[in-house]
């Protein structure tokens, strides 16, 4: 496959427009990740608020792909219970990579469907993940408040 076939519209419009990447006024959870083999990193930042996620922030300092995942992810999943989140973000990698998925995957993760376009570039797989990476850590990263 041809790379250039990676960068769909849709993936170029979240890398030129990335959705919630400005760092967020109030925030509750934060991680940095990055990929120290390309440079890529992300910051994370979460207003969560009760049991549901109300504010991402996902900025991220890296490739095209990297930054499109990033926005996709952080317009994605904002909203959604913390418990949904946990439930279903572990299936996002194996979505990724593989064919056979069950009807409701396929539901949870349609608006994503670009990013699935990886799976003929394998070493390009840590590029999408790394944002995800990052949401995970930062949900179990709570700020501390400062004294």
């Amino acid at each position: 496959m041809d790379p250039r076939a990676l960068y769909d519209p849709e993936i170029l419009a979240h890398d030129r427009d990335p959705r919630c990447s400005q760092a967020l006024e109030v925030r509750t959870h934060y991680a940095r990740v990055s990929n120290p083999l390309c440079g890529d990193r992300v910051d994370v930042e979460l207003l969560v608020s009760g049991e549901h996620v109300k504010a991402i922030s996902c900025q991220v300092r890296g490739c095209v792909i990297a930054r499109a995942s990033g926005s996709m992810m952080a317009e994605r999943m904002q909203g959604w219970s913390v418990a949904k989140l946990m439930t279903h973000i572990g299936g996002f990698e194996a979505w990724l990579s593989q064919d056979d998925h069950s009807a409701h995957q396929q539901q949870i993760w349609a608006a994503l469907v670009a990013l699935r376009r990886v799976r003929s570039f394998p070493t390009r797989l840590p590029c999408v993940t790394l944002a995800w990476t990052g949401l995970v850590q930062a949900l179990s990263s709570p700020v501390q408040e400062e004294a």
